[in-house]
C-alpha cells in the first residue's frame, strides 16, 4: 500500500482540514453550483427552506436519560434520542467526537419525515467533524418512507479495518453485517406505498464500509454531492458501490431533473467477494446509476432525469460512472482515472442505455482498460470527451478527442490539466455546469473545459478556493 496525496483537495494533514474550514465558513465542502443553460441545480432534492423548528443537540457527554432535555446546554448522548423526536422543521446537530453503534446494530435509523417547507436536517456543528463509527448493517438508514432528510458534515466509518477478506469470504453464503455494512443508505423497498423522497446526501467523507457508500433504492428526488467516498465495498457478499442509484420510483410524472450526482470525489471503491446472485465479481463502481428502466426496474420506467456532473472518480473496481439499463441522463463534466481495477468495466460509459448524454467529461484508462462502451444503446450521445490509453473508444462522437488530457500530477491525485491541455476550452456550452468541482467560474477561457476542473485558457493551476494540504486515503499501488 501507498499513500495517495490528492493536493488538488487537499494533502498531509487530513481532509478533516479542508472539512473544517469548510464547515466553518459556511460553505459546502467543495463549493462547485451546478446550473448553465437551462439545468437547475437547485431543485429537486436540494434543501432551500429555513428550518423553522427545534434543534437538539448530541454530544459525547450527553445524556439520553428521561430528564434529558438536549438543548445546547443539555443535549443528548445519541443521535437516535434526538432522531425519535423530530418533526418537521427541526435540526439534530452533533458536536465533535466519535459516536458508535450498538454491536452489530445501526447508529442513525431515520424513519420520521420532514415536509416540503420543513425538512428534518442532521449536521455536525459547523467547525465540528462529528465521526459516526459502525459495525450493523448501516451507518445512517432512511427507510419506512422517510422524506425531506437532510445528512450533511459527518465522517462515516464502517469495518473494513476490524475485519479481514479472508474472514468475509466466509460469511458469504450468511449475510454477516460485519462484512456488508453500507455508510448511508437510502431504502423503499420495505413499503411499496410509503417510500423515501427528497433525500440531501450532502459534505460527508464516507470510507471503510465493507459495504456500499452512499445509496438509494426505490427512492426519488435525491442528491449526492460535495462528498468524498472512497475505500468502500471490499469485503461485501453483494454488488455494492462508492455511489449508487438503483430502481428508482416515480413520485410524481416530472420529466425534469429530479436526482443530481455531483461534485463527488470517489476512489478506490471495489469488491472482492463473489456477489452470490451470479457467482462473480461485480461493481465496485465509483458512481453507478443501475436499473431505472421496466422490466427490470419493477417500479417501472423511471420519467425524471438525473444529471450526474462535476465528479472526480479514479482507481476503482469497477467503472467511474456508469448508466445500466437506465434511460434519461446526463453525464456531464467529469473526470474519471484508471477505473476498473477489479472487474474492468471501462471508465465512463452507458450499457443498455436509452436517452443519455456523455458530454465534456475526461475518460482516461487504465493499461489495457477501456474508456468507454456502447453495448445494446438507444439514443446514448457520446460528444466533446477526451480519451486517452487502453483500447480505441467503442463509440465517438464528432468533436470527441483521442489525446493525453496532460493531467497535473496523475500518480499524486493532481487531475487537473496542465496548459497546452485538449481539454482546455474544446467543450460544449450544453447541458455544462456554471462551476467546477472547486467552485471556479465557468467558462473561464473563450468556451467551456472538459473534465471536472474549469482551468481557463491559460491552463495550470484553477481558481481554488484554497489549497489545503490533506491526506485523504491510500489506494493501492
Amino acid at each position: 500500500m501507498r499513500k495517495l496525496q490528492l493536493p488538488n483537495f487537499g494533502g498531509p494533514t487530513a481532509f478533516r482540514t479542508l472539512l473544517l474550514l469548510a464547515s466553518a465558513s459556511a460553505l459546502p465542502l467543495f463549493a462547485g453550483a451546478c446550473s448553465g443553460n437551462g439545468v437547475d441545480a437547485e431543485s429537486g432534492a436540494s434543501s432551500n427552506a429555513v428550518s423553522t423548528g427545534r434543534e437538539y443537540f448530541v454530544a459525547t457527554n450527553g445524556v439520553d436519560d428521561g430528564n434529558a432535555l438536549g438543548d445546547q446546554a443539555h443535549p443528548f448522548r445519541t443521535l437516535q434520542r434526538a432522531a425519535n423526536l423530530t418533526l418537521p422543521g427541526d435540526t439534530v446537530t452533533v458536536l465533535e467526537g466519535t459516536y458508535t453503534s450498538p454491536s452489530g446494530g445501526g447508529l442513525l435509523n431515520l424513519t420520521r419525515s420532514g415536509s416540503a417547507n420543513g425538512w428534518i436536517k442532521f449536521r455536525g456543528l459547523p467547525g465540528h467533524r462529528p465521526k459516526l463509527k459502525f459495525d450493523g448493517w448501516n451507518g445512517v438508514a432512511v427507510s419506512h418512507g422517510a422524506s425531506y432528510i437532510e445528512v450533511t458534515g459527518f465522517e462515516i466509518v464502517g469495518t473494513i479495518e476490524d475485519t479481514t477478506l479472508a474472514f468475509c469470504t466466509t460469511q458469504a453464503k450468511i449475510a454477516n453485517p460485519l462484512c456488508n455494512g453500507n455508510g448511508i443508505s437510502v431504502d423503499g423497498r420495505q413499503d411499496v406505498d410509503n417510500r423515501p423522497h427528497h433525500i440531501r446526501i450532502a459534505d460527508n467523507e464516507i470510507h471503510h464500509c465493507a459495504g456500499g457508500g452512499a445509496s438509494a433504492i426505490s427512492a426519488d428526488y435525491v442528491t449526492i454531492e460535495n462528498n468524498a467516498i472512497h475505500d468502500n465495498s471490499w469485503y461485501t457478499q453483494y454488488a455494492t458501490s462508492g455511489i449508487s442509484i438503483l430502481t428508482p420510483f416515480n413520485f410524481d410524472t416530472s420529466t425534469g431533473y429530479r436526482n443530481f450526482v455531483r461534485n463527488n470525489r470517489t476512489w478506490n471503491n471495489k469488491t472482492q467477494v463473489k456477489w452470490g446472485q451470479i457467482d462473480a465479481l461485480s461493481d465496485g463502481n465509483g458512481i453507478i446509476l443501475d436499473t431505472f428502466s421496466a422490466p427490470n426496474n419493477k417500479n417501472g420506467d423511471y420519467l425524471g432525469r438525473t444529471l450526474v456532473t462535476n465528479n472526480v472518480s479514479f482507481k476503482n473496481g469497477g467503472s467511474g460512472i456508469h448508466a445500466y439499463f437506465s434511460g434519461h441522463v446526463d453525464i456531464v463534466n467529469n473526470t474519471a482515472w484508471e477505473n476498473g481495477q477489479v472487474v474492468g468495466y471501462p471508465d465512463i460509459f452507458a450499457n443498455t442505455g436509452k436517452d443519455v448524454n456523455i458530454l465534456n467529461n475526461i475518460m482516461y484508462a487504465r493499461a489495457n482498460g477501456r474508456v468507454n462502451g456502447n453495448s445494446n444503446n438507444v439514443n446514448v450521445t457520446y460528444d466533446y470527451n477526451v480519451y486517452f490509453s487502453g483500447a480505441p473508444p467503442e463509440a465517438k462522437g464528432l468533436h470527441d478527442r483521442i489525446s493525453d488530457p496532460l493531467f497535473v500530477d496523475p500518480a499524486n491525485g493532481d487531475l487537473r490539466v496542465k496548459a497546452g491541455s485538449p481539454a482546455i476550452d474544446n467543450g460544449t456550452a450544453q447541458l455544462a455546469p456554471k462551476s467546477d468541482v472547486v467552485g471556479a467560474l465557468r467558462p473561464q477561457g473563450r468556451t467551456y473545459d472538459i473534465g471536472a476542473y474549469e482551468t481557463g485558457s491559460g491552463g495550470g493551476t484553477p481558481n481554488l478556493p484554497g489549497l489545503f494540504e490533506a491526506e485523504l486515503g491510500s489506494i493501492t499501488a
